[in-house]
């Protein structure tokens, strides 16, 4: 949807590698290993804004994020934390 309006598109993979949960509690079990984990989260959101800003076609400038349930708070933290994000945006579009 947002690509089809010209936004340059990014997904982070926070639960890291090879960590791909089957159900609620598995994911409920990984998102809570995270929220435990501020340092860990907002390492990998750092890299991924980094590997988005180096995306051709991408204003490193003005980038947003968007995030849902677990997504929506990790994303809280750069912003939260002074840094990172341009703004936030809620999932529903």
């Amino acid at each position: 949807m947002l690509a089809e309006q010209g936004y340059a598109t990014f997904a982070v993979d926070l639960y890291g590698q090879g960590v791909r949960p089957r159900n609620t509690e598995e994911s409920q079990a990984e998102s809570g290993k995270l929220y435990g984990d501020r340092a860990t989260v907002r390492a990998r959101l750092a890299a991924g804004l980094a590997e988005a800003q180096r995306m051709a076609g991408v204003d490193g400038t003005r980038v947003v994020a968007i995030g849902y349930c677990f997504g929506g708070g990790a994303r809280n933290g750069p912003r939260r934390d002074g840094g990172g994000w341009l703004c936030l945006l809620p999932r529903q579009l």
